[in-house]
């Protein structure tokens, strides 16, 4: 981990880069996108029960399978962005001794 001279405080203080609540954060909005992963496994292995015949072009298909992950991971975006925000904040209230996790 590289040392950073923190712009606040005395010259003598040091900050982590990257610092551990925003390392916290990173974590938790990552899984909160990676969570629609066992959906998107679950759909592309499940076999669909139609009897119905497609042509099934390699092109089409992969298409298809980058609008189906995409429809799964986007709507996960804002969550996982408030998940960050909120892991970051109280993170870097409990390690600044403001807080103590969820109970104030």
């Amino acid at each position: 981990m590289q040392k950073d001279a923190s712009s606040q405080g005395s010259s003598n203080e040091t900050r982590e880069w990257p610092s551990p609540e925003a390392v916290a954060a990173a974590v938790n909005a990552i899984v909160v996108v990676c969570l629609p992963v066992i959906l998107i496994i679950t759909m592309w292995l499940t076999p669909t029960t139609s009897v119905t015949v497609h042509a099934d072009p390699a092109s089409a298909t992969a298409f298809v399978k980058l609008a189906e992950t995409l429809f799964v991971f986007v709507p996960f975006t804002p969550f996982a962005a408030v998940a960050a925000w909120r892991t970051w904040t109280h993170a870097r209230r409990y390690l600044d001794g403001n807080g103590a996790g969820w109970r104030e």
